[in-house]
């Protein structure tokens, strides 16, 4: 602010962006466009951006300029170095289009804050940094209002790092896969104002670095209720890139060829729509003893000495609570792999025994995953978990060791 001359309060706040090898950021503008349905409610948090200062913490090996085509102009990425740019109002005019070119080799890391016209009040809507977002500042648990007009401000991204650190998962997983939702309650309107509704099915890449807030997602959809679109395919376009942009935010690229799927299911295919059991055998039919409600991995066993196996296996006992409001969360989970055989009573009172631990659907997955795949060390695993609805949602995360196509997305009966 003293450098600029600029109103402390006018600012965002800060991200922090890295470009991993081969990373970058295609040519946008940092301003919000005002042909956007969404826009005039994100203005009411502090006008229009009109500023963007980026700073360069290090340098890369090669390659990651900044880059204004317009202005035929880029800044290199120096370490202390810093470009400004004051682009006055939010039109191509301003000559303020700009890139992060790929980065060739090394990494770049770099700091971005955006000015408005006028004081910055609470969390931006996009560019927010989500590894600053904790669930505890996100709507869950807390009374809120339901707005009825268009607005992606909603959506609230939670990193997945800082969980994923507590499992033993780095920067490279061990696993591939996809968070499944399926939204029941979705409307718009047509053009002539006539209400329209669809089922929704959502795939949340799970290399994204973000999961998206359960609540944000319902009062996000919520929120087109009474805006008017030219056609479904609309609806489906925008939700995708909105979804795209909340669960990729803060990688410094856009999502290629790992964006948000979303499919909408018209009411005349809802009579299609099946509920079956998922497959394999059933860990239930087994008659035990169980007396740990806190996950306990030490109950994993595997015959290690014995003859490999490929088995299907399920449960619908599995039982969580929410990380923030403690609410149940009630789901059957299906486990296949191959190697040693895994000793199926252990598996079940294991299972059994996240039945008062606090975490996302996201969460439990992955570390049910993680406590499998380092104690019974298959040499091919996938975990798959379908919880009940909530709020008019469904979250069904799926994990796996190696490239598969995700499972349908069969309702259970208790769905």
């Amino acid at each position: 602010a003293h450098l600029l001359d600029w109103p402390v309060e006018n600012g965002e706040g800060l991200q922090i962006l890295r470009y991993a090898p081969g990373a970058e950021y295609k040519p946008h503008y940092d301003y919000f466009d005002p042909n956007e349905p969404g826009t005039p409610s994100i203005l009411r948090r502090g006008g229009q951006r009109v500023a963007t200062v980026v700073m360069y913490l290090n340098e890369p090996d090669g390659g990651g300029a900044t880059v204004f085509p317009d202005a035929g102009f880029e800044c290199l990425p120096v370490r202390g170095n810093a470009v400004f740019f004051n682009y006055g109002r939010a039109h191509p005019s301003s000559r303020s289009l700009h890139a992060g070119a790929p980065v060739l080799s090394g990494e770049k890391w770099i700091a971005t804050k955006w000015l408005r016209e006028s004081r910055f009040e609470g969390d931006p809507p996009r560019g927010t940094m989500a590894g600053m977002n904790t669930p505890e500042q996100s709507a869950l648990g807390k009374t809120s209002s339901y707005p009825d007009q268009y607005d992606p401000a909603l959506l609230f991204p939670l990193a997945r790092a800082l969980k994923r650190a507590e499992i033993g998962v780095g920067t490279q997983p061990p696993f591939l896969g996809a968070d499944l939702w399926t939204a029941y309650e979705l409307s718009w309107l047509n053009p002539r104002g006539k209400p329209q509704v669809a089922l929704a099915q959502l795939g949340v890449p799970c290399e994204s670095p973000n999961i998206i807030e359960s609540k944000s997602l319902k009062l996000y959809l919520g929120s087109l209720s009474n805006s008017r679109f030219a056609d479904a395919n609309q609806v489906q376009a925008l939700i995708k890139s909105d979804l795209s942009e909340a669960a990729w935010r803060c990688e410094g690229q856009e999502p290629r060829g790992a964006a948000v799927g979303v499919k909408l299911i018209a009411p005349d295919d809802f009579s299609a729509q099946a509920i079956a059991p998922l497959d394999g055998l059933s860990l239930d039919r087994l008659d035990i003893e169980c007396e740990d409600y806190s996950p306990a991995p030490e109950l994993l066993r595997a015959a290690f000495d014995e003859q490999p196996v490929s088995e299907v296996l399920t449960s619908d006992l599995l039982k969580s609570n929410c990380l923030v409001t403690g609410q149940p969360d009630w789901g059957s989970v299906q486990i296949s792999y191959s190697g040693p055989q895994i000793e199926q009573g252990g598996l079940l009172r294991y299972l059994v025994s996240f039945r008062n631990h606090h975490e996302f659907h996201e969460q439990c997955v992955e570390r049910i995953f993680m406590d499998i795949w380092t104690r019974c060390r298959p040499t091919r695993l996938a975990v798959y978990a379908r919880y009940t609805r909530r709020g008019g949602l469904d979250i069904n995360p799926f994990r796996t060791s190696f490239p598969q196509p995700l499972p349908p997305q069969v309702r259970t009966a208790r769905l």
